[in-house]
């Protein structure tokens, strides 16, 4: 896992397949972070909460 430190309003990108996606750290309080994530249409953004709920569940999404 690669941890960076980000100001409110700092960016990271990321290219995956030829895509631009790019993270901004938009506010951070009390131990909570606050993310914009400017990806792609196509590209499917889940919360880890999700990615660990019922394999029914994720076929649902899959469905999207």
């Amino acid at each position: 896992m690669l941890v960076l430190e980000r100001k409110c309003g700092e960016t990271i990108s990321l290219f995956v397949e030829g895509q631009h996606i790019k993270i901004t750290l938009a506010s951070a309080d009390k131990g909570r972070a606050k993310l914009g994530i400017d990806a792609p249409d196509e590209t499917l953004v889940l919360r880890g909460e999700i990615l660990s709920a019922s394999p029914e569940s994720l076929r649902k999404i899959a469905m999207i």
